[in-house]
């Protein structure tokens, strides 16, 4: 590259942390996917995130089913009983019981002990510990509690409404926030962990086909499907027309150590598609223009309230 082209790199990785940054991704043109109607069924509302609590709890107890009792898993059985030896005996040194031998040997014991109480340990908790599946929920329940948080408190005081948790119309499919004020409707999404913006001399484009084309199209996906429901749903004087904006908050921490030529720091866009820290999002929404009379925007709120239920089963009910 030459020294012009250097310069203009290097304004390039410095506007990564400027507002907004815009970024070519792909986009999904197509808003008329099919989606297998499902039965009705009352939700529950078990707090933000509760449908995917609702999911590692059952993620859990598959797990318990198939290691089955304690007692009767042998490499259990062997790890604990390893483990309770090797701590009482470990227990015994620190008392002052004294091994025959050259003091050497008594430090070689010690730490052949310890060792048999971390390998015992970390058999146990590969064994009986969270699996990748549940430390990922995890992972996601904390994000979206975060940026709940952050949402809640950003738009207290403000026209919009924030539903979490819950069903697009006629369907299973989840959203993590809907938010219903003066503007339209917003269907609020968390980011994925992890930076997907390459800055590259030839621009800034999304990284990772995941993020690109899987991630980013389903919510555009989503907010075209919410917008034809609930044009459907509304009559008479009544009826939706939009709009239905797709944009997504920042919830999980942000990586430590960024790949050279990648940036995580939000705010920013894939097209049109807007990325940003739940505090600036819920800002970004109360500054939009007004579209809905106080009126209205209860009618509207009411109508997405009942149209897209709580996304938890209720317990004791075998759907899925």
């Amino acid at each position: 590259m030459t020294t012009s082209d250097d310069e203009e790199f290097k304004a390039l990785i410095e506007s990564a942390y400027s507002e907004p940054l815009m970024v070519t991704g792909a986009v999904g043109d197509d808003d008329m996917t099919p989606i297998s109607p499902a039965p009705t069924r009352d939700g529950v509302d078990l707090g933000v995130a509760g449908s995917l609590i609702q999911a590692r709890e059952r993620v859990r107890d598959q797990r318990r089913q198939q290691l089955g009792p304690l007692y009767r898993d042998r490499m259990t059985v062997i790890a604990a009983l390893m483990l309770l030896a090797c701590a009482v005996v470990l227990g015994l040194f620190v008392g002052g019981l004294r091994v025959p031998g050259p003091g050497a040997f008594t430090v070689i014991v010690g730490g052949a002990l310890l060792a048999g109480i971390l390998g015992a340990g970390w058999v146990l908790a590969v064994r009986h510990g969270p699996t990748t599946a549940e430390r990922t929920l995890s992972a996601t329940i904390a994000a979206e509690q975060r940026a709940a948080r952050e949402l809640t408190a950003a738009l207290s005081g403000s026209s919009w409404m924030l539903l979490h948790d819950r069903r697009l119309p006629g369907s299973e499919h989840r959203v993590p926030f809907i938010a219903v004020g003066p503007a339209g409707v917003a269907l609020i999404a968390i980011v994925p962990a992890g930076p997907y913006l390459i800055l590259a001399p030839s621009g800034v484009k999304a990284g990772e086909d995941e993020l690109a084309f899987g991630w980013l199209p389903a919510r555009v996906w989503e907010a075209r499907y919410l917008m034809r429901q609930l044009y459907n749903i509304g009559s008479g004087n009544w009826r939706f027309t939009g709009p239905v904006i797709p944009i997504a908050a920042e919830g999980f921490p942000r990586a430590p150590k960024i790949p050279a030529g990648w940036s995580a720091q939000p705010p920013y866009r894939i097209d049109q598609y807007q990325i940003r820290r739940p505090t600036i999002l819920a800002q970004y929404l109360t500054y939009l223009p007004r579209i809905f009379a106080p009126a209205h925007v209860e009618l509207l709120a009411r109508l997405v309230d009942e149209d897209c239920p709580p996304a938890p089963v209720p317990h004791g009910s075998e759907t899925s």
